[in-house]
């Protein structure tokens, strides 16, 4: 737990930091704050600060750079921050167009927050442990051929051609879906993968193929990211070198934003 002047000196850093993108000094919080003690104290402080790894610094001699432990004090102690009623109520009209729609919630919240910031926006839904099965479809299609829809609990359809071993009815894929879907209801695949016994061969081939699609989805490390206000941070200071840039426009094109964001485990 930080002290009052040491958390008002880390607030003092990111901030500045923020701001030029350029290590932060000790006399440049003096300024900064106008801190009644001597420039020794503060970089008594700042030892503290980066001893305790809410800050590094590029070499022995340098200002002070916030890690991310830094920032994340800094976004957790931010206090009496209020927008505007007229700003609070377009925001809750927007939201209130879109109530039904779990895509467009995640698309609006990434561009409503990178215009208030003025900077680029990355929304994600929560990660389950182990996704559920809700219910599934089958629906013939063509003699042997039938296309298995799975809706889990996270309000997430998945969609898996399934041809099986001789040709099925509509009728057949129905009974068998009504099954299927008491059996396995609110069940994760580990769960189903022990329960699915005394199965028919047809009803066995439907839950293989289910668990396959549930095992691929609890693999995924994150969610897919909706990302908006890119354009924003072009005018940020880290990126006035060319170098910067392309850095962040290769993790953009591959895809690997997020993981650069968010730490894994």
């Amino acid at each position: 737990m930080l002290t009052s002047r040491t958390g008002t000196i880390l607030r003092s850093i990111v901030e500045q930091y923020i701001v030029k993108a350029t290590p932060v000094s000790s006399q440049s919080i003096i300024n900064d704050h106008e801190l009644e003690v001597s420039a020794a104290t503060i970089r008594n402080e700042m030892a503290h600060l980066e001893q305790e790894s809410y800050i590094t610094r590029p070499h022995p001699s340098a200002g002070s750079i916030p890690s991310d432990k830094g920032y994340r004090y800094y976004v957790e102690t931010l206090r009496d921050i209020q927008l505007p009623l007229a700003e609070q109520r377009l925001i809750n009209h927007l939201f209130h167009q879109v109530e039904r729609e779990l895509e467009e919630w995640l698309n609006l919240a990434a561009t409503l927050i990178a215009q208030l910031v003025q900077n680029v926006a990355v929304v994600t839904m929560p990660k389950s442990v182990a996704c559920q099965f809700k219910y599934l479809e089958l629906v013939a299609l063509h003699n042997s051929l039938a296309l298995l829809v799975l809706v889990l609990r996270n309000a997430k359809a998945k969609q898996q051609l399934i041809t099986f071993t001789q040709v099925i009815s509509q009728s057949e894929l129905t009974t068998i879906t009504n099954k299927l879907n008491t059996t396995y209801s609110g069940l994760t695949s580990s769960q189903i993968l022990a329960k699915s016994t005394g199965l028919s061969p047809t009803e066995q081939q439907a839950t293989d193929c289910l668990l396959k699609v549930m095992e691929a989805e609890d693999e995924q490390e994150y969610e897919e990211p909706y990302l908006d206000g890119l354009h924003f941070i072009l005018n940020q200071p880290e990126f006035t070198h060319s170098h910067r840039m392309l850095s962040l426009m290769e993790l953009v094109e591959h895809r690997n934003l997020l993981r650069s964001i968010v730490p894994s485990g």
